[in-house]
């Protein structure tokens, strides 16, 4: 019996092994480049095919054939594919077929031709319709309309995505790589010009600074991204719908489009840059990420509507940055809550989760209704603003009617403004409400006459102070 068969793997290797010569050639550049240019014409104009083959016997009248061949195609001016072929022809195991391929690029010295896959580099050299070096010859044959066939389903897909940005997507593996400098095109969600090939990993490669809106939206088959550390602005809807479950956004990243990663059900490990200074709405909506501590970039500013809703945040840190918290920005928010000084406006539902301590920093000017939603039986909430902020609801927001929330938990506000809070209308629903000297007033101090959350204040002759500083000239134009 036959006892070894020959292996695909071992055979490629072995064939790429030894294509290895040397030749050298010297002449003009401008002689060079025509030359080039015809040798190209003639490598691409054709197949080249290398055949071997071998036989055996074995006892009881076993008898094996073995036929190998391996084919360069040359699809474009710098690239194309290696196609291997090994068809055995067994008496007594019957006859199977095995192939193989590879891509490769190439350039051209002289009559040498210069071939390089992933792991390897081979010379040949072309002489009228032969490529050969010291192992083996490649003979010219005419590409058939078979050939056309078979490479446009194994051959490499190339184009343009950017003004310096190319791509290159290879059948065999289902990966998508962009290589190149700066910023990638935006697209629709159909025309991307990868839209109707197989993608299971896409690669984007150091020089890229962008990726365009819409890039990869629904190619569902995409499962890992791997982005490069040029890269400064990921673009709306760029990953949205796909099935990558790891991402990570290194540090130039200054900025994530809206709905970037909305719909990633499977996303659940995120590494994000410590300098970007915007999320987009929705930007990160619906990814399963599950964190027991979750700290916002130092650098961040403005966080869209549901950035992070369908996060797990547990315990959450916001940056002394950040300036404006869009509506459902943050889901399963544990422990307390702080809101830096730096904060002008939380908009509604903005915080879900089981936390059972607020504290409001000295810059918020503007709160939504219901920007709180607590599952905890109570709470404290502090406040260092000496005037009560306008409001149209309630603060809280919950299962059971939001009066009953807002009452579990007791409203801590700074010395002098009880009288304040215990007036306005969405305020007072707190269950308690004291005075604490360690908070402070970042908006100025209430007075007793100070009962709707205005900001406007009085004094004790009922003569009103301005509520506005004395050097601002106000125009009022009034129509008819």
């Amino acid at each position: 019996m036959k006892t070894i068969k020959r292996n695909v793997s071992f055979i490629m290797l072995l064939l790429f092994g030894v294509l290895i010569t040397t030749l050298t050639s010297c002449s003009s550049d401008n002689e060079e480049g025509g030359k080039s240019s015809e040798i190209i014409k003639t490598l691409k104009a054709n197949k080249w095919i290398s055949k071997d083959a071998s036989m055996g016997e074995g006892n009881n009248d076993h008898v094996w054939v073995d036929v190998e061949s391996t084919t360069l195609y040359f699809t474009s001016d710098n690239a194309g594919v290696i196609y291997w072929v090994q068809k055995d022809y067994d008496s007594d195991l019957g006859n199977n077929h095995t192939y193989d391929y590879e891509p490769f690029t190439y350039t051209v010295d002289g009559n040498k031709v210069i071939v390089k896959t992933e792991t390897h580099t081979k010379d040949l050299t072309l002489s009228g319709n032969y490529l050969s070096d010291n192992s083996g010859v490649y003979e010219a044959s005419p590409i058939s309309s078979g050939d056309y066939e078979l490479l446009n389903k194994i051959s490499p897909k190339t184009g343009k995505c950017g003004n310096s940005l190319s791509y290159i997507y290879y059948p065999k593996t289902h990966v998508l790589s962009i290589y190149g400098t700066g910023k990638m095109k935006d697209f629709s969600t159909t025309n991307q010009p990868w839209h109707d090939l197989y993608i299971e990993n896409v690669e984007i490669q150091d020089g890229c600074t962008s990726i365009g809106a819409n890039a990869f939206t629904n190619i569902q088959h995409v499962t890992s991204v791997e982005l490069p550390r040029t890269l400064t602005e990921i673009g709306a809807n760029s990953f949205a719908g796909t099935l990558i479950t790891k991402l990570t956004i290194y540090d130039n990243v200054i900025k994530i489009g809206e709905g970037a990663f909305f719909g990633c059900n499977y996303l659940k490990t995120v590494y994000l840059s410590d300098n970007i200074e915007e999320i987009g709405a929705d930007a990160f909506h619906a990814c399963p990420v599950s964190e027991t501590a979750f700290s916002l970039p130092k650098t961040l500013k403005h966080i869209g509507d549901r950035a992070f809703m369908g996060w797990k945040i547990g315990t959450l840190t916001l940056n002394n940055d950040l300036e404006t918290i869009g509506n459902a920005c943050f889901t399963g928010v544990k422990g307390t809550i702080s809101i830096p000084n730096s904060v002008k406006s939380i908009g509604g539902l903005a915080f879900e989760g089981s936390f059972n301590k607020v504290v409001i920093g000295t810059g918020l000017s503007a709160l939504a209704k219901s920007a709180f939603a607590s599952t905890a039986s109570s709470g404290q909430f502090y406040v260092n603003l000496g005037v009560p902020l306008a409001m149209d609801g309630c603060i809280f927001s919950g299962n059971v009617s939001d009066d009953d929330i807002q009452k579990k938990w007791t409203l801590y506000v700074p010395k002098g403004s009880k009288t304040a809070y215990s007036n306005n209308e969405y305020w007072k629903r707190f269950g308690n409400i004291i005075e604490d000297a360690s908070l402070t007033s970042g908006n100025g101090e209430a007075t007793d006459t100070d009962n709707n959350g205005t900001g406007e204040s009085g004094k004790d002759d009922g003569e009103l102070v301005p509520l506005f500083p004395q050097h601002y000239n106000l125009i009022f134009f009034i129509s008819t």
